[in-house]
C-alpha cells in the first residue's frame, strides 16, 4: 500500500491529501527548521569572532548563502538564509536567536 504522504498528481506535485496530513505540524516544523538555520549562523559567526574554524556544515550553509546572494542579489534573510518567518510570525530570527542562547525575556526585548 502506498503511503499517502508521498502521493503525487500527474504533474509531480504533492497531492492535497499529503498536505492535509501534515498541515497541523507545518508551522512548528517551519519554526524548528528556521531555528536550526539560526543556530548554524550563530555557530559560524561565533567561531569567526573567536578566531576558530566553524563547523563544516554550518560554514558551507552560511558561505553558500552569502556567496549566492552576492552573485545574484535578492533578499539575504528571506531567499538565501531562509530565516524570515511567514507574514505575521512573532518568531523573528532575533527571537529564535535569543531562545537558542537561553535569553528569551520578552521584557528585555522591547
Amino acid at each position: 500500500m502506498t503511503d499517502p504522504r508521498f502521493l503525487h498528481d500527474p504533474f509531480g506535485r504533492v497531492s492535497p491529501a499529503a498536505n492535509d496530513a501534515d498541515a497541523g505540524d507545518a508551522a512548528a516544523r517551519s519554526d524548528a527548521e528556521r531555528a536550526e538555520r539560526v543556530a548554524l549562523i550563530d555557530e559560524v559567526t561565533a567561531a569567526l569572532l573567536d578566531e576558530r574554524q566553524p563547523d563544516r556544515g554550518a560554514a558551507l550553509f552560511f558561505a553558500g548563502a552569502v556567496r549566492t546572494w552576492l552573485e545574484c542579489g535578492g533578499d539575504l534573510e528571506k531567499d538565501y538564509l531562509r530565516v524570515r518567518g511567514p507574514r505575521g510570525s512573532q518568531n523573528t530570527p532575533r527571537k529564535l536567536f535569543r531562545q537558542l542562547r537561553g535569553d528569551d525575556d520578552d521584557a528585555s526585548s522591547r
